[in-house]
């Protein structure tokens, strides 16, 4: 993931944030059914979408946390 993504994500607000998980999570999902039902190109590409919900999953929570202090 690139630096310029991540710095992206610490811009947004909480909000922002949780859409963009939930964004990532029907990605994950619609890829999986791509790879499983049709040949496709990319195959590590669930993994690298899976890697960008972790990170914005993490920052999210860093948010919250100090949201709340």
């Amino acid at each position: 993931m690139k630096k310029k993504d991540k710095d992206e994500m610490h811009g947004m607000k909480t909000a922002e944030l949780g859409k963009k998980v939930a964004e990532l999570k029907k990605l994950i999902a619609a890829e999986r059914l791509n790879m499983m039902t049709k040949e496709v190109k990319n195959r590590h590409l669930v993994k690298e979408l899976r890697h960008k919900r972790a990170v914005a999953l993490s920052i999210l929570q860093m948010k919250v946390l100090s949201e709340s202090k």
